[in-house]
């Protein structure tokens, strides 16, 4: 019990800093984009071009009306983006962040928060993609839009759970990052981004159920589709958010304290 409250209360130090792990990330982006005449929107159009060009392309490779699978597909690339850059970036986050954390005493996980804030404005800035297509092929909206607010709340939880445990882990050792960097590329073809799991043969569709990315692309893919979650996706993701919970409290108890001997 001890155990668990201790992970606890380092996460309520965490949450306490809220403002600066904001403002960091508000930095970030600044920083990033400085002297640019359009600033962040070099995301929109960058992830407009590859939907655009991309999207086409697919459509009629597999041959399916554009107006139902270049949302879906849209949906996938957006999805795909924030979920690839928090693990990405949370490879070398603490390293990235040595020279305050040599300088200023604050909890490790206020640079996961960070993070988080940061690849949230991100993923703001490509919603607009997604209107774009909406406006373009008059989709539908319904109650199930409603569902993205709550979807981000448990997308962003399991990005605070998987990326703090990565990021320890690499922090540890430097190597995992390359790793991290090369199964990326792969994931991305075998999660349904670009194609749809309906087109899976019934034998491979165990596979796809043992896919937890997928259950994080419906989070974000689904409600702005207009379409619920399926029993098994509820399950997968209560699962995947509760085990990730159990996992990261007694971790951070027990390592988070350690990072700064490690970079």
């Amino acid at each position: 019990m001890e155990e668990k409250t201790s992970g606890i209360q380092e996460l309520k130090i965490a949450l306490g800093s809220w403002r600066i792990w904001c403002s960091l990330a508000f930095q970030d982006i600044v920083i990033r984009y400085r002297g640019s005449v359009l600033g962040p929107f070099w995301i929109t159009i960058s992830t407009a071009i590859t939907v655009y060009s991309m999207g086409f392309l697919y459509g009629a490779l597999f041959h399916i009306d554009r107006s139902s699978y270049l949302p879906y597909f849209t949906t996938g690339i957006i999805s795909w983006t924030f979920i690839s850059m928090v693990i990405h970036e949370s490879t070398k986050i603490f390293i990235d962040s040595k020279h305050y954390m040599e300088n200023i005493q604050l909890s490790s996980l206020v640079y996961i928060g960070r993070l988080l804030v940061r690849n949230l404005i991100i993923l703001m800035h490509n919603i607009p993609v997604f209107i774009s297509i909406a406006l373009l092929y008059k989709m539908e909206l319904n109650l199930h839009l409603l569902l993205i607010f709550p979807s981000l709340i448990i997308l962003c939880l399991n990005a605070v759970f998987y990326g703090t445990l990565i990021a320890l882990v690499s922090a540890r050792f430097p190597d995992v990052g390359s790793i991290v960097s090369s199964l990326l590329q792969v994931l991305f073809f075998i999660t349904p981004i670009m194609w749809s799991p309906s087109n899976l043969p019934e034998k491979f569709q165990l596979y796809l159920l043992m896919n937890p990315f997928s259950y994080f692309v419906a989070l974000i893919r689904n409600p702005l589709l207009g379409i619920g979650f399926t029993p098994s996706e509820q399950i997968g993701l209560c699962v995947l958010t509760l085990g990730g919970f159990m996992v990261f409290i007694p971790t951070i108890r027990k390592y988070i304290r350690r990072v700064i001997f490690w970079i």
